[in-house]
């Protein structure tokens, strides 16, 4: 099951269908803008340009990784790597300031997340913030 040692990584569940199923099961906010934030860092080599679509988007996430990535790319919140949008300059300096280090995990997104979990519960969809 995705819950085991074999499925999951230091991150979190694996980048799989798989994984991503877990990561929906558990219904939480927090939880699957982390799995988003790594599908766009690690999957597609991008980077997210602001939080609150990705918020928007853990609220009503696709049902499946290949509607995820493909949902990400044509996304305008995500750029470099295979999204083909430019990033901007000062967020680059950011990037390269820190080593390149990953960056899946936003600290203020995660002190934000937790009291916005009521934004997903009223929400009939996050289709506005996402395109």
């Amino acid at each position: 099951d995705a819950g085991t040692e074999a499925n999951r990584t230091s991150l979190g569940p694996l980048l799989t269908g798989e994984g991503y199923r877990a990561v929906l099961g558990r219904r939480s906010l927090l939880v699957t803008a982390a799995f988003v934030r790594r599908v766009v860092e690690e999957l597609l080599l991008a980077r997210i340009k602001e939080d609150r679509p990705l918020q928007a988007l853990a609220c009503d996430p696709p049902a499946t990784l290949p509607a995820l990535r493909a949902l990400l790319v044509g996304s305008w919140w995500v750029c470099g790597g295979r999204a083909r949008r430019r990033c901007p300059e000062a967020m680059l300096r950011r990037i390269r300031r820190s080593g390149g280090a990953h960056l899946w995990r936003n600290p203020a997104f995660e002190r934000t997340a937790s009291s916005a979990e009521y934004l997903c519960r009223g929400s009939p969809s996050a289709g506005a913030e996402l395109g």
